[in-house]
């Protein structure tokens, strides 16, 4: 049996005003090539004195340290070699992002109140895209049987991440099918998180980029998505509006499987 983990992080989810937008994005991959992947991304980190605590794609954007030192070939040194081991090790890259204006202007109150928030929403997106792309390698549709094991694992600290599990146990549930789980959360020291963190860094950045009138993508974005494959949703305001139905209709079912079980 296929074991897999995906790992997500979020991008975007604080107060500032200048955060227009909020990502879920994060990495699936084999539970073998994530062991690989760690012990290859530590290794990284110490050749370049950075303590795992200490990683971020924000403080490295920002020249925070421990990068507040570097120059700028030591900089695309470490991010030339850490992307690589990125498209190395992991199977697939799932992105959901929203713009928070659309989401306050396009969702109702009360399918706000079920979603509990811009980044649960992003998750519950990523989430479908994961399960998507997987009945799409089996030659099946969604909701057939499986017989791969996926466990999701969320940052811990993640602003909505409660509802994002709330949502997951409905979903699925203890009785629903055991083959898919909601592991313990992570924290930023997890080599698997930080994969995590670049993309949903990058994948904020660079919609804020577009936005602002930008034409060209950041590198390690278009290094990242020209060498693994991605998946992403991103809808806009009449396109939160068209889905509201469905995430109202998907509450539904939840409940009424709940009652069955």
């Amino acid at each position: 049996m296929v074991n897999l983990f995906a790992f997500f992080d979020d991008a975007g989810t604080g107060n500032a005003i200048n955060d227009p937008l909020v990502s879920c994005a994060g990495y699936l991959g084999r539970d073998g090539r994530w062991d690989a992947f760690s012990g290859k991304w530590r290794q990284l980190l110490r050749s370049y004195h950075v303590p795992p605590e200490k990683f971020s794609m924000k403080r490295y954007a920002h020249f925070k340290p421990p990068f507040d030192t570097w120059d700028e070939n030591r900089r695309r040194s470490f991010m030339a070699q850490g992307l690589k081991l990125i498209q190395r090790y992991v199977q697939a890259g799932f992105v959901g992002v929203v713009r928070k204006t659309d989401y306050d202007t396009y969702l109702s109150e009360s399918a706000k109140e079920r979603t509990g928030g811009y980044f649960p929403y992003c998750a519950e997106m990523a989430i479908g895209l994961v399960e998507g792309y997987l009945a799409l390698k089996a030659e099946r549709q969604v909701w057939d049987e499986f017989n791969e094991y996926v466990t999701y694992v969320f940052e811990k600290g993640s602003l909505g991440a409660g509802y994002v599990h709330r949502a997951f146990e409905a979903y699925w549930g203890p009785n629903r099918h055991w083959l898919r789980t909601f592991g313990d959360p992570e924290t930023k020291q997890s080599a698997e998180l930080h994969a995590a963190d670049i993309l949903a860094y990058e994948v904020c950045k660079n919609f804020k980029d577009v936005l602002a009138g930008k034409t060209t993508l950041r590198h390690p974005f278009t290094t990242l998505v020209h060498g693994v494959p991605h998946f992403m949703l991103a809808p806009d305001g009449p396109e939160i509006a068209a889905m509201e139905q469905a995430i109202l209709g998907l509450w539904e079912r939840q409940r009424m499987l709940g009652l069955k079980t």
